[in-house]
């Protein structure tokens, strides 16, 4: 069993008394015990459910009477967006300050790397030229981010 992921180590798990041809001997791996299968699976989705599953798009919902400035400010390069995530407690879990916004069929969308956590709290800040929008408390389960101007 193998198991991968952006930007962090695979982990392998090779079943004990297995000859692996071609397998590399150097490269790290941890050894299982067919009779202890649940065991090495618990260990598996330890290390695994540390990792981001893929980037959460969230689709930015404006005030139909932005849309047209925000559009014109992307087109201008002037759209800048910081992510803040916090969990149940209100512990800051990640901080992104300059998530990509692009446009894709009409809409814009931002992609952060965060799971799609229901315990999670996102906040969206973004700056359009010279108006802010923010979005606060929005959970990463709900992927349209519905934004309100702020000044």
């Amino acid at each position: 069993m193998i198991a991968r992921a952006r930007d962090r180590e695979a982990v392998e798990f090779r079943e004990s008394g297995v000859e692996y041809a071609g397998a590399a001997g150097f490269s790290a791996w941890r050894e299982f015990d067919r009779d202890k299968l649940p065991a090495a699976l618990l260990r598996l989705a330890e290390v695994v459910s540390q990792w981001p599953v893929a980037p959460l798009t969230l689709r930015l919902s404006l005030p139909a009477a932005l849309h047209a400035e925000f559009e014109a400010a992307f087109d201008a390069g002037l759209v800048e967006v910081e992510c803040v995530a916090e969990d149940a407690e209100g512990n800051e879990v990640l901080r992104e300050p300059a998530p990509k916004v692009r446009a894709l069929d009409g809409d814009f969308l931002v992609n952060v790397w965060l799971k799609a956590d229901p315990n999670l709290a996102v906040s969206l800040k973004i700056r359009a030229d010279a108006r802010r929008l923010v979005a606060k408390g929005v959970s990463p389960s709900v992927c349209t981010v519905p934004l309100r101007a702020v000044g």
